[in-house]
């Protein structure tokens, strides 16, 4: 990200903005990496299928309200 110049006094440090924008670049869709951190499902990107090591994903029941668990790759 290339800075804007400006007579102003800065409100954040340097280091501040350098940390945000390293943050900003981790948490980025693109980035598969960090799913499950940028995930609302505390164990997205953590969970494998015991039998076929896929991913769980999140299913919900009875019109979202209760949620859970399945494998991905299983029907």
């Amino acid at each position: 990200m290339k800075p804007i110049e400006s007579s102003c006094p800065a409100i954040i440090s340097e280091n501040t903005s350098e940390k945000a924008c390293k943050a900003l670049e981790h948490r980025r869709l693109s980035n598969t990496k960090s799913k499950g951190e940028r995930s609302n499902s505390l164990l997205t990107g953590l969970l494998k299928c015991k039998s076929c090591k896929s991913n769980l994903t999140i299913n919900t029941g009875k019109g979202g309200r209760y949620k859970y668990y399945k494998c991905s790759k299983k029907n």
